[in-house]
């Protein structure tokens, strides 16, 4: 039975949706995430916002060291 393509659409920009809330900064909310916290190895946040971050916004366990990442 074919889905009809509202309901197709729907989840298409849900899915979509999900994606971008899972590649965008946990703080800013608006700029990829690009930097990968220490010792934790979460990728949480994007080069201006991780400046003020004294803790993971994800685990919220204390940042030692950022490495600025590449996604292709």
């Amino acid at each position: 039975m074919p889905i009809p393509s509202e309901t197709k659409n729907t989840k298409t920009t849900d899915s979509d949706e999900a994606t971008r809330s899972y590649r965008t900064c946990t703080s800013c909310k608006q700029r990829p995430k690009t930097m990968l916290l220490l010792p934790c190895s979460h990728l949480a946040a994007c080069e201006q916002c991780v400046a003020d971050l004294s803790c993971c916004p994800m685990c919220f366990r204390s940042v030692s060291c950022v490495i600025r990442t590449f996604i292709i």
